[in-house]
């Protein structure tokens, strides 16, 4: 799909903003982010749970306060935190699989260190696409997700220890500078391991912040139905 679509789909309110700034997109309740990207294009989104398939790259509405959108400033520092990720990949059959991971967002992507026996690893080399939750309840609920195709990188064609270094960093070392030590030991054991990376690009950007949360419109619009049949 490409930037010549045009028009929006009657089935689903959704928007597409090009690869050109970390800018939220309001759509139906949720935020949709477009990262900054390396080549022009447009990022797909959709909110109809269901029909998820149809895109469109109609102009997102104004942004509004009742939305429940992660400001630029938050999703960056929430993207720093050492926060568990659930990653979803797929089975033969088409089922998912989800397993809890590090990750880490460097360079426009998010990474991930695993072993080549690793259930999740082998399904990634199967086939890339993936899904990566990532959530926290402090202070506040907050949630960002991606929706993304993951390239497995071999430590024979590619040096994957800088990057998995700044992983160990990012979850032992807990920005410590007196945990410099067992991050360093951590990484040696790494290298006894038969390792290698998966960097994941991004397709689709979900993150919402619950401070601001009032619930979908759909639900809004239900509420408001339901309290005028009460009124008469």
């Amino acid at each position: 799909m490409g930037s010549s679509m045009t028009g929006l789909d009657p089935h689903c309110n959704q928007a597409a903003r090009p690869f050109e700034s970390l800018e939220p997109v309001a759509v139906t309740g949720v935020m949709h982010y477009s990262p900054p990207r390396t080549r022009p294009g447009v990022v797909l989104v959709c909110a109809n749970d269901s029909n998820p398939e149809q895109y469109s790259t109609h102009e997102a509405h104004p942004r509004s306060q009742t939305l429940p959108r992660m400001s630029d400033e938050v999703l960056a520092g929430f993207l720093h935190q050492p926060l568990i990720g659930v990653l979803a990949t797929l089975r033969k059959d088409g089922r998912p699989y989800t397993v809890p991971v590090w990750w880490l967002w460097h360079e426009e992507h998010f990474w991930l260190t695993g072993t080549y026996q690793r259930i999740w690893c082998k399904q990634l080399i199967a086939d890339p696409r993936c899904s990566l939750c990532i959530e926290t309840m402090t202070p506040v609920a907050r949630h960002a997700e991606i929706d993304g195709d993951a390239a497995a990188l071999h430590s024979d064609q590619f040096d994957i220890w800088p990057v998995s270094t700044l992983l160990a960093t990012k979850y032992i070392g807990q920005d410590n500078p007196a945990n410099q030590d067992r991050v360093m030991a951590f990484v040696r054991n790494m290298q006894t391991e038969p390792r290698l990376l998966f960097r994941i690009k991004p397709l689709i950007w979900r993150a919402i912040d619950l401070t601001v949360y009032r619930g979908k419109k759909a639900d809004r619009d239900y509420q408001k139905h339901e309290e005028q049949k009460q009124l008469g």
